[in-house]
């Protein structure tokens, strides 16, 4: 999946906050994903936030990744009707 599908599906389950800042000295940036669940959907699982700092190359590749992670563990957890683990 693309980081925009990875959004996406979070998205459906979440309210996301992002807050974007870059280091000009080092040239690294930092993205925090900060999910807040919807009272609706029960969603327990997303209550970590999600915070990387890179050069801007090697940040969307840990990015994709840590929203693929995130992502996957919310529906794990709503397939089998669990809280955080």
């Amino acid at each position: 999946m693309t980081m925009f599908q990875e959004l996406y599906a979070l998205a459906t389950s979440a309210t996301l906050t992002m807050i974007v800042s870059a280091d000009e000295k080092s040239g690294k940036l930092t993205i925090s994903v900060v999910p807040k669940p919807r009272k609706e959907t029960g969603e327990v699982a997303l209550t970590k936030d999600l915070t990387l700092t890179a050069k801007s190359r090697g940040l969307r590749c840990r990015l994709r990744a840590g929203l693929a992670r995130l992502s996957r563990g919310a529906r794990d957890r709503e397939r089998t009707g669990r809280g955080d683990p």
